[in-house]
Order: structure tokens, then sequence, then C-alpha cells
């Protein structure tokens, strides 16, 4: 383009007629100075006539029909059985990978601290999250051998000294 990129954005809102107030004046001020947006705001416009009044065309009656017809016979139906046991080993391979995940899983035994022990018994498991006192595993393993919403308290009260 041809001038400013920074006005290109108000050359082409001005060729569609979608530009107004402000920037409307902000471009005629800018276009009066410079040639190259001045030509640039031109072309646009033209680029606008010519699409504008560029005859429509339309499709025939069975192009629809003909190229679904193309489609089918190029591809023809999948045969799902096929497919089936060709993923059979990949399927195989990702529960033998999550066994061998899960079997390398540690239990984290939660140690409360001097504040979890003073947790008053409305506190659920899910507030450790936001405890500052609370290490990460031990919110871990909370969430992973405790419901939400059980009492944090309970969880706590057979790990004190």
């Amino acid at each position: 383009m041809k001038g400013h990129p920074e006005y290109l954005s108000l050359i082409v809102r001005a060729a569609d007629s979608m530009l107004d107030g402000r920037d409307r004046e902000r471009l005629d001020r800018h276009v009066a100075t410079c040639a190259g947006c001045r030509e640039a705001l031109a072309a646009q416009q033209g680029v606008r006539t010519v699409l504008v009044n560029r005859p429509s065309a339309t499709a025939p009656l069975d192009f629809q029909q003909r190229v679904q017809s193309a489609i089918r016979a190029a591809a023809p139906d999948p045969d799902f059985r096929r497919w089936s046991w060709r993923l059979l080993p990949v399927a195989a391979a990702l529960a033998i990978g999550a066994f061998g995940v899960a079997r390398q899983t540690r239990v984290v035994t939660v140690t409360p601290t001097a504040v979890e022990r003073t947790a008053d018994s409305t506190a659920t498991v899910s507030s450790s999250l936001w405890s500052d006192s609370m290490s990460d595993t031990s919110v871990l393993s909370l969430m992973l051998h405790a419901s939400a919403d059980d009492s944090l308290a309970d969880h706590l009260k057979d790990k004190q000294p």
C-alpha cells in the first residue's frame, strides 16, 4: 500500500462508507496532505465499486448432487471394523502405560501443623486449598483420599501427636 500503514483501517472503513465523526475528519486532514494515502483511498473505493457492481453467480441446480457424488467416489464409506482392529494395539499400549503410571503413584500422609490442628470442625477438606499452612503434598493427599466436603478436623484428628 502506498501511504501510511497506520491509516489503512481508516481508509478501508472510509471506502465502505463506515467512517464518521472524528475519524473521518482525521482521515480527510491527512489525505489532503498525503498523496500516497489519497491514492490508497481511491484504489479501495475503486475495488469496492467493482465488487458491488459485479453480477452475482448462481450454481447449477445439480451442483450439490455432483459434488456429493464426487466425494463418495473419491472416499468410499469407511470400514469401522478395520479401523477398530488397527487401533487395538494403540488402546492396549495406552492401557499398559496408564497401569504403569498408576502403580508408581505414592500415597502421601498428611502431617498437620499447629495451625491445622486448631482447625475448627466446620472447615472442609477443600478449604485446605486456600490454607497457607498446608504443604502441597498434604493438600494433594487430602484431595486424593478424602471427599472435598468432608470435615478437615476428621481427617487431621487421627494424625495429631
